[in-house]
């Protein structure tokens, strides 16, 4: 029963009641509710449900930790599973009509070829629209229906091109595909084929991008890529649900791949636009939703990005700077894509934002290396530049391990030294030192963190058992 210990304390500190408090609403001791808390006696039934009623929770919650309806949701995976084989079933069908299709196709008078194009889309949509009429609340039809008219909306563009022998590339059938999908998604609140709608939308933004450097082909798939954010933001109402989760993080995923893949194609300030996606993320957190983990993926990225831009800045690693200013179009725009992504995650974590200080003070050391790292590579700087980004990310690190020692987070103190020794290790490379010196200064840092972290640990458990022991009194 530590369980019910434990909540019975959680719910009273959530809902600002002292031990006194509570005793008075429940009739019983203060003493009472200390033992209760401490696990050394349980409240009988009579006194759960009355607990229940001032806390305004489910008895279920007191016992387990967790509503009831979070403990059908764990203990129920049977929707997920049922939407995993409607989606698997409906692709072997769809697959297995395409192959027996596409066999058959060479044998077929050309009348029949141009009426029979058109077939697979006309099947999907049937299936779908009878889906719409008769089974709209339920999720496996929903996708099952999504995927075969999808699967039929490939097979038809694929069946029009080899038929009226088109002049489109693979590239151009691809996108053709993605814009089919899209109506698919909307209209069956469908998230399986997302996925095949990212992926056509990269591969021929990447290809476009790559072939002309076109700051046009670059907004055109962000505003492209913008469509299934609009799905997903529709999505929101659901926050719980897998289908949600899905669709956020599939299109955090399409927005980093963006940026990622065409950087080979961008190039200046590449580092600083992920840096700038890596803290949007980070800023977007709310702390509110363990399923969406934004906060930690962001941290870590953002970390690494400053260590990287600071060790790519070192004059003994980078190669050259501009020799005269380089005004690239596509880099700036990108940029700017970036910065608005920046402050969008800062509207949507603005409250938790407001009351963590030293998180500000990351997210703004990190914007500061990231401006660095784009005014690095269109600026004639210099060497010099460098030594103005070292001390901006050590500053970075420093407010990671002030963070850590506040909130007594280890990841948090641990992700600040690591990078406070990357930056020690880069400005090292500056200095010839022998093979054994490396190992001297390595076993140091590495006792350093030894330390650090113990006094650490040690002065977070006697926080932790000064504040049992006032609860206790």
């Amino acid at each position: 029963m530590t369980k019910v210990a434990k909540t019975i304390k959680r719910l009273r500190v959530q809902n600002n009641l002292t031990q006194e408090a509570l005793a008075e609403k429940l009739h019983v001791t203060r003493q009472t509710v200390s033992g209760w808390e401490n696990n050394r006696t349980q409240p009988d039934v009579e006194t759960l449900d009355l607990l229940a009623t001032v806390f305004n929770v489910e008895i279920e919650e007191l016992i387990y930790g967790k509503s009831k309806k979070d403990l059908e949701k764990k203990t129920d995976p049977s929707k997920i599973l049922t939407v995993v084989f409607a989606i698997v079933g409906t692709l072997l069908l769809g697959g297995g009509l395409v192959i027996i299709f596409l066999n058959t196709w060479v044998n077929m008078p050309d009348m029949l070829l141009s009426v029979f194009s058109f077939l697979p889309m006309i099947t999907g949509q049937a299936i779908a629209f009878f889906v719409f009429a008769k089974r709209r609340d339920s999720m496996p039809w929903r996708e099952g229906a999504a995927v075969l008219w999808c699967a039929g909306c490939a097979a038809t563009v694929a069946a029009v091109d080899s038929v009226f022998a088109l002049t489109t590339n693979f590239y151009e059938c691809f996108i053709l595909d993605g814009l089919l999908f899209l109506p698919v998604i909307f209209l069956l609140d469908a998230v399986s084929p997302l996925v095949a709608y990212y992926a056509a939308v990269l591969t021929f933004g990447f290809n476009k991008i790559e072939a002309t450097e076109s700051v046009l082909w670059f907004f055109i798939t962000v505003l492209l890529l913008a469509a299934g954010v609009c799905f997903t933001w529709a999505k929101r109402r659901n926050s719980e649900e897998v289908r949600y989760i899905y669709c956020v993080w599939l299109t955090t995923i399409a927005f980093f791949v963006l940026f990622g893949v065409c950087g080979f194609a961008i190039e200046n300030g590449f580092m600083g636009m992920l840096s700038l996606l890596f803290l949007a993320l980070y800023m977007s957190d709310s702390g509110t939703n363990a399923s969406l983990p934004a906060g930690s993926m962001g941290l870590l990225g953002s970390s690494v990005m400053s260590v990287t831009v600071s060790i790519l800045l070192h004059p003994d690693l980078n190669g050259s700077y501009p020799s005269a200013f380089k005004f690239d179009k596509l880099a700036f725009f990108a940029f700017l894509i970036s910065s608005l992504c920046l402050v969008g995650g800062a509207l949507i974590g603005q409250k938790f934002l407001q009351k963590n200080r030293i998180k500000i003070s990351f997210c703004l050391f990190g914007i500061i290396v990231a401006l660095i790292s784009f005014a690095a590579d269109t600026l004639p700087l210099g060497d010099w530049l460098f030594f103005v980004v070292l001390p901006v990310s050590v500053a970075q690190s420093a407010s990671l391990i002030v963070l850590g020692a506040q909130s007594g987070r280890f990841v948090y103190l641990n992700l600040g030294m690591l990078m406070v020794v990357a930056l020690f290790v880069s400005v090292l490379l500056a200095f010839s030192l022998s093979i054994v010196e490396y190992g001297v200064v390595f076993v140091l840092i590495g006792a350093a963190v030894l330390i650090v972290n113990y006094r650490f640990s040690k002065s977070v458990k006697r926080k932790a058992a000064e504040s049992e022991v006032a609860e206790d009194e």
